[in-house]
Formats: structure tokens, sequence, C-alpha cells
């Protein structure tokens, strides 16, 4: 399903967090796999996991839930296999009690926002985790920025794309 498309086989749970070879091996399932445009697979989607892995080394334990974002205009890869139209990443540190979602839409542009956990919930039905407090769930976590490749952060874009649409509406 994946020849001759733009597209990578974008994993959910991100092979480099893999802790043996053998559950390197086991994160190339399809099951843990979306259609990933390869710019943001390897960009700004990329770049959000390699912050979250820094996330993870400064606070310990870190909870982590990622997926696919899909409305009434996802595409199907070969007329079966849907697109998402954006790719979120929700993650809980339990150390500070905070909570947070990188969104970031699935193409070029190298956008990603940060949002609450409820924020996610309102535009997906998405509770990513369904036992914290609300208070947890309704603020959004100050995380570090995101690092690109060159060196320079990238701070969340409030510039209009898919994405602003899909969370505002707008």
């Amino acid at each position: 399903d994946y020849r001759n498309v733009p597209y990578d086989r974008g994993h959910l749970a991100p092979n480099a967090d893999m802790p043996t070879k053998d559950a390197q091996y086991e994160s190339f399932s399809l099951a843990n796999m979306v259609p990933q445009l390869h710019a943001n697979n390897a960009g700004i989607w990329s770049e959000i996991e390699s912050t979250v892995r820094y996330m993870a080394t400064q606070y310990g334990d870190v909870y982590v839930v990622s997926g696919g974002l899909y409305d009434s205009s996802t595409q199907k890869l070969k007329k079966r296999i849907p697109v998402p139209n954006a790719m979120y990443k929700g993650v809980y540190i339990p150390k500070t009690g905070e909570a947070g979602v990188f969104i970031s839409d699935n193409n070029a542009s190298g956008d990603y926002k940060v949002v609450s956990v409820n924020q996610l919930k309102k535009i997906s039905g998405i509770d990513v985790f369904p036992s914290l407090p609300a208070k947890a769930k309704n603020d959004v976590a100050e995380f570090p920025e995101v690092q690109q490749r060159n060196g320079k952060s990238t701070t969340p874009n409030n510039k209009p794309s898919k994405l602003k649409k899909l969370l505002f509406g707008q």
C-alpha cells in the first residue's frame, strides 16, 4: 500500500523510542503506522518526537499517546487507507502534573501547535488521558520549544492553515 505514493509509514510509537532490537522490529507493524507526508514525518514530526524524548530524559516518566486526526475532507491512500489531516502527540508528565498535546498538519508547512487535552477532545472526540484531573486537562503545559535540525528553535505557529481551521473553525 505504501509503494509509489508520497507518504511514509509514519510510526505512532517511534522506532527510536524502542528499548530493544526486538521492540524496534515490532514497531514496524502496520498497526503502529499511518500515512504521513514525508516532509512532515522527517521534518517537524521527527523534531516533536525528539523533543518528547528530551522531556523523558528530564522528567523520568512521561506518558505519550499519538494518533491521527481525520475529518470529512480526509483523503484515502489507494482508496482504502485514511490519510490523517493532522497528527497529535499527547504528553503527560506525572512529576509536574502537566499535560498537553502537540498537533501538526500532515503537510510540509512545519507548523505545529500545543493545545490542552480538552481542546483535543473538543475537536476530535479523543480523550488521550481520561483519568487526569480537570485542571491538567484544561491547562496547556509549557513544553520545551521544538528544535529544528538546523539548531534553531521553533515556536507554535498561529498562521492560517488547515490545522487552524480544524482547531478553531476559521
